[in-house]
């Protein structure tokens, strides 16, 4: 490995943005960079684009695979993982673009504090009205901290997964573990993220937002769909594996939260023929996850008036947790997590919330449901 960073971009299918893309990598302020664009078999002409582009650039180079492979970005972006050569790693999605600067402010964050990865947040870009969105995880995104800073790990598992939102320290990718899932099209920065924020001894958020991910193009492998949850449950499986192997107690808290946070999408994306399969696997995937006897969890703040609400479900020593966002009716929300538990199989809940009143402080409330289905 050489001082320098590597920025790897998988390409499928994105003749009308990827020069786009890579020019915005060749116009960050870092002197010593490598782009290397690794086409997975496009048919619309993406990589001869490249070709025609930046062949004489040094700085580009391009991998073009013979076939296109299973598991969406996961095993181009693992391919250029091989293929780098520098001491940081970064990644870019093909129709995403970088603000001028921004990879320079992340590259020097990364080696003044001396982390194994550096995060920062990032902007929706809506192909169809371009207009500019927060980060889906804005709602948690610590932005009390001003300048860029160090942090734990396992705290960047309350952030959205994305890797291209993040740049890492190349030597980390020694661990055989830090590669990207190829287990289906959908969620393969899911294990990815995991693994990181596990396997990593140090971490750093940065707060400047120049990434400009691109949503609602025809074609992307983000759009909304049922296929894309189910996939969701074989990544989380790899999770579970990983965190049985190298995972702690602090680890499990956290995934447990991740699955509160990604259940609600059942109602959002899932149709109502195929919710009791989704259900199922929901259960499977629970009674696989240590609870350590915890009572509850409940974690408290305010976001535009709502009360964020936690049902804890408990069935013999197992325990999950659905998050619930809501303003103004509880009580649609209580029915909708016992659907949900339901489904799984799971007999024994207790239900607690919080209202937020006018003096600002919180008043919590707490009401236990036995019911036998």
């Amino acid at each position: 490995m050489t001082m320098g960073l590597s920025c790897i971009i998988p390409v499928y299918n994105t003749a009308d943005y990827i020069e786009t893309s890579v020019r915005s990598v060749l116009t960050q302020n870092i002197d010593d960079l490598e782009v290397i664009v690794v086409d997975d078999c496009s048919t619309d002409g993406s990589a001869d684009i490249v070709e025609r582009a930046f062949g004489d650039d040094p700085r580009v180079r391009l991998i073009r695979l013979k076939e296109n492979t299973p598991g969406g970005a996961g095993a181009p972006s693992n391919i250029g993982i091989e293929a780098a050569t520098k001491d940081y790693i970064a990644f870019l999605d093909s129709d995403d673009w970088f603000a001028e600067g921004y990879l320079g402010v992340l590259y020097n964050t990364i080696r003044q504090l001396k982390v194994d990865m550096v995060m920062s947040s990032y902007v929706n870009y809506d192909t169809n009205t371009h207009r500019r969105k927060a980060a889906n995880d804005h709602d948690v995104w610590p932005f009390q901290f001003k300048k860029p800073c160090k942090v734990e790990p396992h705290k960047l598992l309350l952030l959205s997964p994305e890797p291209w939102r993040k740049i890492y320290n190349a030597s980390f990718f020694g661990n055989p573990d830090v590669r990207f899932s190829v287990n289906g099209h959908f969620n393969e920065d899911y294990p990815f993220h995991w693994y990181c924020c596990v396997a990593a001894r140090t971490a750093a958020i940065c707060p400047h937002t120049g990434y400009h991910h691109r949503v609602k193009r025809a074609g992307q492998t983000t759009e909304k769909g049922s296929v894309r949850h189910k996939a969701f449950f074989d990544n989380s499986d790899l999770i579970v594996s990983f965190l049985n192997r190298r995972g702690k107690k602090i680890h499990w808290e956290y995934f447990q939260n991740w699955l509160v946070r990604h259940s609600w999408t059942i109602r959002e994306h899932v149709t109502l023929g195929e919710r009791t399969e989704y259900f199922k696997r929901y259960g499977a995937l629970v009674r696989r996850i240590p609870f350590w006897g915890l009572e509850t969890v409940l974690a408290l703040r305010s976001t535009w008036g709502m009360a964020l609400s936690y049902v804890n479900l408990r069935d013999g020593q197992h325990k999950a947790y659905f998050e619930v966002y809501n303003n103004r009716d509880y009580w649609s929300n209580v029915k909708m997590a016992i659907e949900v538990f339901r489904r799984a199989g799971l007999k024994s809940f207790l239900i607690i919330w919080a209202q937020h009143n006018p003096r600002l402080k919180w008043l919590c409330k707490s009401i236990e449901i036995k019911r036998e289905f």
